[in-house]
């Protein structure tokens, strides 16, 4: 082999390096890039190392530390500010590596080895800075191994941490989709809603366990109440997980022999809180986020918390999943304020939680807009529920497995005056939706008094395992009591309660109820009789205080919760 040709080899291999990287990354994620932007990418590194080792003077110039750099360089640039100050920053960026390798260089000659060094290097540095700013952190060490630099670690040596999986259990596949902010009412105009229910039971109206996504989700995965699990806003006002007492779902499963994943958004549900306890594989779209490839650009697909992307990768890991003894859980975000799906530049486009909550002046047409913004994306959303209940039933799961269709909370469209959740405690934000097919569960429309926390202990019954809670494959006491509890905001302490057609509500100002019989709309408040219900409400009190949990700011921010 010619000199020339074994140093044109040589760069190549470390660009090329570069590129394996960044597409390990990049399939890491839950938007993938297209066979496309895969072939253009490795063959413009490719380019890029040929015609550095053609084009480039002898010395520096075609040392193999370029690769490595540039990958690293050019995203700080792609991530920093726009305009001229882009332009700057590029220039001094430029200067200050030429100075870097020219110093290099006069200390030694790096060979290969030290290029596909830094070339690694390089690449990973790129995704620790893309994980520190979608995280919203410029501190890469910060919050440890679930930290910008932890994540990438993890997702780098992933295939040799990823605790080995059982051997298939014999039991019956479970699995779990949850419809963040979807309307009891919403769910009934949705073709997949209906379609599970034909095949199993349907709740119109059961009950979630409060009016925001972290106690709801916690209750639906652990089967405890919010005093029993703790994940909520505690008694001092401050944001904790799942407690050390509380076993969600996905860890009985597991110790059992189910192979276990989930495909969720939002940012609550992170693994900060405990979310991913017990799943052998836990893609979060705010983690999990796509890669930028230094040539390829983003991936050309959707947004990685977008339905369409969550359930394709839900779909190819059941494909790809054995015939029983699995968990899959789904949470879908879509109808949750920002509305993705609206026409860009649109009104609805440009609304978010915050804005509506701050008083923004809404005429009935203004209003209208975003009831009908929202249920463009539950139709959205159904589309792709659609898909996932039909790659179940290609599979048979339909007829032999647990699968499970509910929502975390609902959403007000100022029935009360007020818009958006986590606020208040009426039907139209704590009543969700419930369908379910299961072995052993009898087809129908149920109206007996049932809530989000018996999903649990149902599911283990069904597998097998021990519980002392609820079994929805029977019916429930008609005088059962419910109870919900927690707001993300304004008065965090809310608690209430439904028995039969009262509902009771307490937000620090004393019990209000409301004859759901004679008032469903809930508009006339009536002073609430001693009894059970009430005591039962009274007894609510906030969950013990544990550890605070380090949460994704920026992203609460954008959903609207957290305000600077």
């Amino acid at each position: 082999m010619q000199p020339a040709t074994a140093d044109t080899l040589k760069l190549v291999l470390v660009w090329l390096a570069v590129g394996a990287v960044e597409l390990w990354f990049a399939l890491q994620a839950l938007s993938r890039p297209l066979p496309g932007q895969v072939a253009l990418e490795l063959a413009g590194l490719a380019v890029l190392g040929a015609s550095q080792a053609r084009f480039a003077p002898p010395g520096w110039p075609r040392s193999p530390l370029w690769a490595g750099l540039v990958a690293s360089g050019s995203t700080a640039v792609f991530l920093g500010p726009a305009g001229w100050g882009r332009l700057f920053m590029t220039v001094g960026l430029v200067v200050v590596l030429v100075a870097l390798v020219r110093a290099v260089h006069r200390l030694f000659t790096p060979g290969i080895g030290t290029g596909l060094v830094v070339a690694l290097l390089g690449a990973g540095h790129a995704r620790v800075q893309m994980l520190a700013h979608t995280g919203g952190t410029d501190e890469l060490v910060a919050g440890g191994a679930d930290g910008p630099l932890g994540r990438t670690l993890h997702e780098l040596v992933r295939p040799v941490t990823r605790p080995s999986l059982p051997p298939p259990h014999d039991g019956p596949p479970v699995v779990i989709i949850s419809v963040d902010t979807l309307r009891a009412d919403a769910a009934s105009t949705m073709d997949s809603f209906q379609a599970l229910a034909r095949r199993g039971a349907l709740w119109p109206a059961a009950m979630s366990t409060s009016s925001w996504t972290v106690p709801a989700i916690a209750s639906l995965l652990t089967g405890q109440t919010v005093q029993q699990h703790g994940a909520a806003i505690n008694a001092d006002n401050r944001y904790q997980g799942l407690s050390d007492r509380a076993t969600p779902l996905a860890v009985d499963l597991a110790g059992a022999g189910y192979r276990t994943a989930a495909f969720v958004s939002n940012a609550w549900l992170t693994p900060a809180l405990g979310f991913d306890r017990g799943f052998h594989r836990y893609l979060h779209a705010d983690r999990n986020f796509a890669h930028r490839l230094l040539i390829a650009g983003v991936p050309r697909r959707r947004p990685a918390a977008d339905a369409e992307t969550l359930v394709d990768r839900a779909i190819a890991w059941v494909d790809d999943a054995p015939g029983s003894g699995f968990f899959l859980w789904v949470h879908l975000v879509d109808p949750h304020l920002p509305y993705t799906h609206a026409e860009p530049g649109s009104f609805a486009a440009t609304l978010t939680d915050q804005r509506l909550r701050s008083g923004l002046p809404m005429t009935p047409a203004g209003r209208q807009k975003v009831r009908d913004a929202y249920a463009a994306e539950v139709a959205w959303t159904d589309r792709h529920v659609g898909r996932l209940l039909a790659a179940l039933d290609r599979r048979g799961i339909l007829d032999r497995g647990a699968v499970v269709l509910t929502a975390d909370h609902g959403e007000e469209f100022w029935e009360h005056g007020f818009t958006g959740h986590g606020h208040q405690h009426h039907g139209e934000v704590v009543d969700v939706a419930l369908a379910m097919v299961a072995p052993g569960l009898a087809p129908g429309r149920r109206d007996d008094p049932v809530s989000l926390a018996d999903v649990a202990p149902t599911l283990r019954r069904i597998v097998g395992l021990p519980t002392d809670g609820p079994d929805l494959r029977r019916r429930q006491p008609a005088d059962r009591i419910r109870t919900a509890w927690g707001n993300a905001f304004y008065s965090a302490h809310h608690r209430s309660g439904r028995q039969g057609d009262l509902r009771l509500l307490d937000d620090g100002a004393g019990p209000r109820c409301f004859d759901l019989a004679a008032d469903p709309e809930e508009q006339v408040p009536l002073p609430c009789p001693a009894g059970p219900l009430r005591d039962a409400v009274e007894a609510l009190s906030p969950p013990q205080s544990g550890e605070i949990a380090a949460l994704d700011i920026e992203r609460l921010e954008a959903l609207g919760y957290i305000t600077e």
